[in-house]
């Protein structure tokens, strides 16, 4: 499994926090089938175009969806279980924090908890987008295509929203442990005018934001080390006890702390606490030890 992460060009980095490209060149042996994995939510609105083998979703309910070819992921708050039907190459886009917003017409609430077709969001040009995408003979052609489509949007659209981004920064910089209070009056607007706003503008409230970023670097300082002084490092990250600690995990996972790490994943790894891009206009590519 390889996975690559492209920094956006200088016009776009306050909107774009990075192009990514994850590709499994080998298909399942005849007979096996990967299991379903849990994608965590990780505080970001995504695009992303399948340039390969649909995956399937299976809902609660116990409904199998086949995913679209070219999919918006709005902000998650909980797991989403997916599978591979075959080869896997995907190209995504992941926006910053206040960066998703200008590139929609209506408030980015009405995209949460929700995986939808492209073009049902963007209409028609999704398609001709999707198009150019599969043409592309290269990850970097990928990005000139989709910077110039985002180009071509943000001059049409809505103003970045400073504030939304620098309540999102404060909280992130704190690893979601900053009080609400806090961040309103550093940024002189009124807590509940700040939930309306981060919630129109960006798909979560505030404090839920918060919830995530804590979980993400919770992951993120025990990929290591696995479960082995688990506790003791989640109460560092202000969670309360193990009883809390149990409960953002089955909400955010579906699998207790045990069993989350007791489990190998391939995909879903690329989405908690995914790695920093390095430079600008770099293209970091790594396989992925087996042992993670």
């Amino acid at each position: 499994m390889q996975y690559a992460e492209i920094a956006p060009a200088k016009h776009l980095a306050k909107y774009v926090k990075c192009f990514w490209v994850l590709e499994q060149s080998g298909a399942p042996a005849a007979g096996e089938s990967c299991a379903p994995e849990a994608v965590i939510p990780d505080g970001s609105i995504e695009i992303i175009f399948n340039l390969s083998d649909p995956f399937r979703r299976y809902h609660s309910n116990g409904r199998i969806e086949t995913q679209p070819h070219s999919i918006v992921a709005g902000q998650m708050r909980e797991h989403a279980l997916i599978e591979p039907s075959g080869k896997v190459k995907l190209f995504g886009i992941r926006f910053c924090a206040a960066g998703a917003y200008p590139f929609f017409r209506f408030s980015l609430s009405e995209l949460t908890g929700r995986i939808e077709d492209l073009a049902s969001v963007w209409g028609r040009g999704a398609n001709e987008l999707e198009e150019k995408i599969n043409e592309a003979l290269s990850p970097e052609e990928c990005v000139v295509i989709v910077e110039s489509e985002l180009g071509k949007l943000l001059s049409a659209n809505r103003k970045f929203d400073e504030i939304v981004e620098g309540a999102s920064r404060m909280i992130t910089t704190r690893r979601g442990l900053a009080s609400i209070d806090d961040v309103s009056r550093t940024l002189s607007v009124s807590a509940r005018r700040l939930e309306r706003r981060f919630q129109h503008r960006f798909g979560l409230t505030p404090k839920f934001f918060s919830r995530i970023v804590r979980f993400q670097n919770l992951l993120g300082a025990l990929r290591e080390e696995r479960k082995e002084g688990l506790l003791g490092t989640a109460l560092s990250f202000g969670y309360y006890d193990q009883a809390h600690l149990i409960h953002e995990f089955k909400e955010f996972s579906g699998k207790s702390p045990a069993a989350f790490f007791a489990d190998e994943y391939q995909f879903s790894q690329f989405f908690l606490s995914a790695p920093s891009i390095i430079g600008t206009d770099v293209f970091l590519q790594y396989t992925v030890p087996n042992n993670i």
